[in-house]
């Protein structure tokens, strides 16, 4: 499981794309210089475009690596872009790592997720927080969990054509 984590952060390392390699900001060609242009938000394009952005503001290069990291592995291996900052945050920009969601209700509620192929997934039992509702995530198969596409949400009540895990 290990290297499952580890490999496409050791990809994104040599290819330069992970933020220690020096992170740009939007709109400019230019280089920050370590740790200028923080505090804002971590932000990297996908082969298909989509734009992801971390929902809170990252300090340093290594708060913004961190987030990068918590990217599902489909999302990691779709990277097109060297990561960048952006501040303010764009509104139709996506997150990888389940951080409060506008569209999210409080706990307990139903964990949901979507995949590539717009099938909607959600557990079968309320869960209490957002650590219960990644441990859930963890139980479906693993080619369900490697083409979750954007960041998991809450929702009540339990969608009725929702799939499970």
């Amino acid at each position: 499981m290990r290297i499952r984590a580890v490999l496409p952060a050791a990809l994104l390392a040599v290819s330069g794309l992970l933020v220690g390699a020096g992170t740009t900001f939007a709109g400019t060609a230019e280089e920050s210089p370590q740790g200028g242009g923080y505090p804002a938000y971590q932000c990297f394009e996908t082969v298909n475009l989509d734009e992801y952005c971390s929902d809170s503001k990252v300090r340093n290069d290594a708060e913004g690596s961190a987030w990068i990291l918590t990217c599902p592995s489909g999302v990691l291996g779709s990277i097109n872009s060297k990561p960048y900052l952006r501040y303010p945050r764009p509104e139709e920009a996506l997150s990888c790592s389940g951080e409060g969601s506008p569209n999210s209700s409080d706990y307990p509620a139903y964990q949901c997720f979507k995949t590539v192929d717009r099938v909607e997934y959600c557990s079968d039992k309320k869960v209490k927080n957002h650590d219960a509702g990644n441990a859930w995530i963890k139980t479906c198969p693993p080619g369900v969990q490697g083409s979750i596409n954007g960041r998991p949400y809450t929702r009540d009540p339990r969608p009725g054509n929702a799939s499970s895990c």
